[in-house]
């Protein structure tokens, strides 16, 4: 299978030869301490900073003036566009990219639902708790089907209820190559591959069970692992088992023989 993304010598600003690919239909979560460049990474890849280096998709050049940007949907925290009711700022890019007014509707109301906002689609965006109105942003970011989406600190700030929401959403994506970032170590027990960088330097790209076996990659960069992970691996050192486990009932029984 050909890579959808890739990412070769990209440089700009605090990133500095940043390079990585991954194929199409994967789930793939970019961590790194507060200040590594994550979020400008994302930027680039969305087409918004003039950097030196190359991305692809599909085997498309991306730029800043590039019209392929079209397959591309970035998430930001950023509220200032938000206006009137979450039903007319969910719709809105449907609109812009001129869909039938009954498919659009219908593709409103089906993302709503899966993400458990289907009754804030009437209220007014002012109304809203900022749970609410981050829910509405990412129903608007996902509404429309891309090749790269990509979601910065989706996760934080969201309450158990709505993480699960988006998360089951997320699963559920087929045909697109998905991006995120987060402060979440147990999102990353959800993820195909894991792409670690440090001060705009690329420090490990992985599948996410090759990763997990690597502990001192996370050490190193004082990450946290999801939590059956770094226990797996305290057990492992005492030789009470002998392999990572990835689940609570596997590790119960595993204890228990």
């Amino acid at each position: 299978m050909k890579n959808t993304l890739s990412v070769n010598n990209l440089s700009y600003g605090i990133l500095e030869s940043i390079n990585f690919s991954l194929k199409k239909n994967t789930l793939n979560a970019l961590i790194g301490k507060s200040g590594s460049g994550k979020s400008t990474l994302l930027k680039c890849i969305a087409g918004l900073y003039d950097f030196s280096g190359k991305i692809t998709i599909n085997e498309n050049a991306i730029t800043k003036s590039s019209v392929v940007k079209e397959n591309i949907s970035l998430f930001t925290n950023l509220f200032v566009d938000l206006k009137g009711t979450s039903f007319e700022n969910i719709i809105e890019p449907l609109v812009n990219l001129k869909f039938d007014n009954l498919e659009a509707r219908k593709k409103v109301y089906n993302i709503s639902k899966k993400l458990g906002i289907d009754n804030l689609l009437y209220k007014d965006i002012e109304t809203l708790s900022y749970s609410e109105k981050k829910m509405v942003l990412i129903a608007k970011t996902l509404v429309v089907t891309s090749d790269i989406i990509l979601l910065d600190d989706v996760f934080d700030s969201l309450d158990f209820y709505y993480k699960n929401k988006v998360i089951d959403y997320l699963k559920d994506i087929k045909e697109s190559t998905i991006i995120f970032t987060t402060n979440d170590s147990e999102a990353l027990m959800l993820v195909d591959n894991i792409i670690i960088i440090s001060e705009g330097k690329t420090i490990a790209v992985s599948n996410r069970d090759d990763l997990f076996e690597n502990e001192s990659a996370f050490i190193k960069n004082e990450l946290k692992q999801p939590f059956i992970i770094d226990l797996s691996h305290k057990l492992k050192a005492y030789k009470l088992i002998d392999h990572l486990i990835y689940k609570n009932e596997d590790m119960v029984n595993e204890l228990w023989k």
